[in-house]
């Protein structure tokens, strides 16, 4: 059995190779030795696809050559453009001519290369662009080049820089009597800005096209699209152009790796069996042929999401051998499969399971908080028909609702096809007892806010909370729990709504959410037994008949399982007891996400948000009565308040700390900072639509 989880690390040689990568990187390679140069190569896949792991395999090849010697220099692009600083391209180009100076032994020709470098670095430090030209230079800077390069015409000083080039690389090879060819390999374009992607390549054919220079980049043909439509609107607006001519003219060869022609299968069936999942040879032809097809209807044949979900699989089994030891057959073992594939690939799925597994009863009741008025009137591949089970019916509702869950609709319901397969009865009890061993490698997320920052940014949540309060009628010595209480203000205000004889129970996931509400109760001198502040989450409320009250101010609406959520409120509420809840309704500030989407695509970010929605459960009031009663409170009120937000003086700088969170989770932790500015900056120049829809709720078990 192995001891290490499969890692995420390009392959380095043919030993390594289990997709037959090595055919494609030969006759990549064949190609290469028999082009003229210059040359620039740009290999194409998603994320995880094996880019890298295709140029080490040509370079092995290259390296077999006994006619040319290739010099292999490997550039990480996102090393010099990571933080978007002011000289990251100058950074880069100079990389290139150091790579080159490296390898040469001359000292006079080092000394030559070093005056072309410094050109190069008096050009690019100063922020010339080729469209802007050498105008935008002082005259001091014009003249230091025209000394260098004889000229100070942008067109010369380029054509220059690149005949240099071209004659140094030149002189080292008749100098040491050799055949020298540098191959650069400039890895991860496409985690870098797109615009950035499109100045390396035209930086790449301006200047470093000469002969004796390849170039392999591993570049998505639409991260290019995506630059060129950014770097070239100002200068391009209203006119034809071509971008795939354009790309033709910086790229000589597209190679797009064959990723729908890998056999997977047998890699992901070999790693779990070296894990010890399952026996050798336990699989039959059936078996092997379901989990071919599983993969391909959820992570598809991308090396990187094959590894990371034998790895999820795995670690679930590690966890049954510690605790239940429920996986003691083969086909529990490829239940739980299917429920890792599912939620890998479709988490929203997979939370619902979590939460009801018992999925051959779901009624639309059961499922209210998820399912919307939707009528089979959309064309989708296979809709149910009227004699299907109700359960199908939920599942196409939900999916319905979802813009990428409606794309996939065929592939959930056969994965829910291979459970029904497996499962022949007592579906809650299997899959309950399974689904807990995946639920650890989960990736819902649980957003913590800084106290700090929410002290400093949520004036819009303690006004909407102090509405609330205003709304409760008080009764003396109650019982009070505050769910996800924030900086403790409102709970404050609850406890003085109530006379001070409240004694109040209130909880955040936020350890400095709670440090902030603990520093706020202090100051305005109440004691910690009347309100007791403490670390918890959600899904740990497990008190009963205890409480007169239950009160939570905008919290509920970023619940994933909002009537798991009422259902354990009901619960904790003594007969009688009621709940005041505030939270946001259908609708609420749309305006503000639009804004957010522009903010993300103008830096470049699109590609982060794709298959993502923002995880908000905003329903309308009549949603949410339904829901409640379902549970079996009465006495329901729902009351939806609608507003143009103009009353709330900080709603963008507010929403920009509280909303934005969760944007963040998408990108790099160096584009925070970039998004929220951009935000904030669209919500002064655009007329932003600030439409709310609040809802006040009010109910008594």
């Amino acid at each position: 059995m192995r001891r290490e989880l499969v890692g995420d690390f390009p392959i380095q040689d043919a030993q390594q190779d289990l997709f037959n990568m090595s055919y494609y990187a030969e006759t990549l390679a064949a190609f290469i030795t028999q082009a003229s140069t210059p040359l620039t190569i740009s290999i194409q896949g998603e994320w995880g696809s094996g880019k890298t792991s295709l140029m080490n395999l040509v370079v092995n090849e290259l390296k077999k050559s006994s006619k040319v010697k290739y010099e292999i220099i490997r550039i990480e692009a996102w090393e010099y453009f990571v933080g978007n600083t002011g000289n990251s391209l100058e950074r880069f180009a100079l990389s290139l001519i150091d790579e080159i100076i490296s390898r040469n032994t001359d000292n006079k020709l080092t000394k030559e290369l070093q005056k072309v470098r410094k050109c190069c670095g008096i050009f690019f430090s100063k922020g010339i662009s080729f469209l802007g030209g050498i105008n935008q230079l002082d005259t001091a800077t014009i003249e230091d080049i025209k000394s260098f390069m004889g000229t100070n015409e942008l067109l010369s000083i380029i054509k220059n820089l690149r005949k240099s080039l071209e004659e140094l690389v030149e002189k080292n090879n008749r100098l040491h009597e050799e055949n020298t060819i540098y191959v650069f390999l400039i890895d991860d374009l496409d985690r870098i800005e797109p615009e950035f992607s499109v100045k390396i390549l035209e930086l790449l054919k301006n200047i470093f096209y000469i002969p004796q220079c390849i170039f392999i980049l591993s570049v998505d043909f639409e991260i290019v699209i995506k630059g060129l439509k950014k770097r070239y609107r100002d200068y391009l607006d209203g006119s034809p152009f071509n971008y795939r001519d354009y790309f033709d003219k910086l790229i000589q060869l597209t190679f797009t790796l064959p990723i729908n022609s890998y056999e997977v299968e047998p890699l992901f069936t070999n790693i779990l069996t070296e894990y010890g999942y399952w026996e050798n040879r336990e699989l039959s032809f059936d078996d092997r042929s379901m989990i071919r097809d599983l993969l391909r209807l959820s992570v598809g044949n991308n090396p990187r999401k094959i590894k990371r979900l034998a790895n999820a699989v795995y670690v679930s089994y590690l966890l049954d051998r510690k605790t239940s030891k429920f996986l003691d057959s083969l086909k529990k073992k490829l239940i739980n499969l299917v429920l890792l594939s599912i939620q890998q690939c479709y988490p929203e799925i997979y939370q619902i399971l979590l939460m009801f597994p018992d999925y051959p009863n779901w009624t639309e009741e059961s499922l209210a908080s998820y399912l919307f008025n939707f009528e089979f009137n959309t064309f989708v591949e296979d809709l149910p028909n009227e004699s299907a089970p109700l359960w199908v019916k939920c599942l196409f509702k939900i999916c319905l609702n979802n813009i990428e869950l409606k794309k996939s609709i065929p592939a959930i319901k056969k994965l829910f096809e291979f459970l029904d397969d497996l499962i022949c009865e007592n579906h809650k009890y299997i899959i309950s007892q399974i689904i807990v061993l995946s639920s650890t490698t989960n990736l819902a997320p649980k957003i913590q806010y800084n106290g700090v920052d929410y002290q400093n940014n949520s004036f819009t949540q303690f006004r909407q909370g102090q509405k609330l309060v205003n709304m409760i009628t008080p009764m003396a010595n109650a019982k009070i729990l505050d769910v996800g209480c924030g900086n403790g203000l409102t709970t404050i205000e609850l406890f003085n709504r109530f006379n001070q004889t409240a004694k109040i129970k209130a909880f955040d996931i936020s350890p400095s959410q709670i440090a902030m509400a603990k520093k706020n109760r202090d100051s305005h001198l109440i004691s910690e037994h009347d309100i007791d502040f403490y670390v918890m989450d959600m899904a740990a409320l497990d008190e009963e008949d205890h409480f007169d009250l239950v009160f939570s101010n905008s919290v509920l609406h970023w619940v994933s399982d909002p009537y798991m959520v009422y259902k354990k409120i009901y619960r904790t509420l003594k007969h009688g007891g009621k709940i005041a809840i505030h939270q946001g309704g259908a609708g609420t500030y749309k305006g503000l996400h639009e804004i957010a989407k522009m903010a993300y695509t103008n830096l470049g970010l699109s590609e982060f948000y794709n298959n993502w929605s923002f995880p908000a459960f905003y329903p309308s009031a009549s949603e949410l009565e339904n829901l409640l009663t379902h549970v079996g409170f009465h006495n329901v009120s729902v009351e939806s308040v609608e507003s143009n937000g103009t009353e709330l003086t900080s709603l963008a700088e507010d929403f920009a700390k509280a909303s934005l969170i969760f944007y963040y989770e998408r990108i790099p932790e160096d584009y925070h900072g970039k998004l929220e500015e951009e935000f904030l900056k669209l919500c002064k120049i655009h007329k932003v639509n600030y439409f709310t829809n609040r809802l006040y709720i009010f109910a008594q078990k």
